[in-house]
């Protein structure tokens, strides 16, 4: 029986029986449940605190410090949300969880969680 193709974009690729991330591959027999999560980097984390301490900053200076500061903590966050975190696909199986693939793409981790999840489907 031939593997019908759920998925394939980049260096990604889904059928029915694996799951081929660039040069690692995963058999779906293996696979009980396939989860993409939102991982912060540690430069993400970073970004947060410093946002934090710039609100410690601006409420301990008054003054101008209320006009600025304000746009540098949302842009601190929104640096740190949509260019430092990563998104991750997380297999189960029965001998533990593996990172499978990342990407900064939430859309992308989307797609191939969703084509993993028909594929396991399909194969009943």
């Amino acid at each position: 029986m031939s593997e019908q193709i759920f998925f394939e974009k980049n260096n990604v690729k889904v059928t029915s029986a694996r799951a081929i991330f660039g040069s690692h591959t995963f058999t779906l027999a293996g696979i009980t449940s396939v989860l993409g999560v939102k991982v912060r980097t540690p430069a993400a984390k970073l970004a947060y605190l410093m946002s934090l301490g710039l609100l410690v900053i601006m409420f301990s200076q008054g003054g101008i410090a209320y006009l600025y500061m304000p746009f540098l903590i949302v842009g601190l966050w929104y640096l740190a949300e949509k260019f430092l975190s990563k998104y991750v696909i997380i297999f189960s199986s029965a001998s533990g969880e593996t990172k499978a693939y990342a990407s900064r793409s939430k859309q992308l981790i989307e797609e191939i969680v969703k084509a993993i999840n028909d594929a396991i489907v399909h194969r009943g």
